[in-house]
């Protein structure tokens, strides 16, 4: 998570933040889902880029859900294992994921694919923040907008190239979530 202080001494920085909306999407898995006892969270923690993601993540659900829902972490999931543990997930089972999927020799697949292969596997409504898996067996989720974040990057840019003093201008934290929902799930 992006704060201000980060920046240190540095001048001249401004930039365009997007930040993950986990608490949207547990408010849509609670509103779709109220009789959910169990949450199954794919993720990885091993994939250095998503560290931090994967621990505020961690954080957020444990926040959310530590007293009406049993938590469950499958970390850096292989989908060979995911096929064989599929039969043991309750039926009364939400999933959020925000995982690469692998082969049982730990190459990834693409995402998509993993994650379409991964709700075929376990027939339980899955939801995330990644634009890149929605419509995969996604559900939905408060989903991060590359259409938003990279508009908001060219009016910053336009603003820049127009004259304004880049001192002045903060690194910006604009709305790039929209609520989707995919019909062929909710069926």
């Amino acid at each position: 998570r992006f704060e201000p202080a980060m920046l240190g001494d540095e001048r001249g920085v401004t930039g365009v933040i997007d930040e993950l909306d986990f608490a949207g999407t547990f408010a849509l898995m609670r509103l779709l889902h109220p009789e959910a006892k169990h949450l199954l969270i794919f993720a990885n923690s091993g994939i250095r880029a998503e560290r931090a993601a994967y621990e505020r993540l961690v954080a957020a659900a444990r926040q959310e859900f530590r007293r009406e829902m049993s938590l469950e972490f499958w970390e850096d999931p292989e989908l060979p294992d995911l096929r064989a543990r599929a039969s043991s997930i309750p039926d009364d089972t939400i999933v959020f994921t925000l995982a690469y999927f692998s082969d049982e020799e730990g190459r990834p697949f693409p995402l998509a694919e993993g994650t379409r292969a991964a709700a075929d596997a376990i027939r339980r409504p899955i939801y995330s923040c990644w634009e890149s898996v929605f419509g995969n067996g996604v559900v939905g989720g408060s989903i991060t907008r590359g259409s938003l974040v990279g508009k908001a990057a060219a009016d910053l840019a336009l603003r820049i190239l127009r004259g304004a003093d880049i001192e002045a201008l903060p690194v910006e934290h604009p709305g790039t979530t929209a609520l989707l929902l995919d019909w062929n799930e909710l069926r």
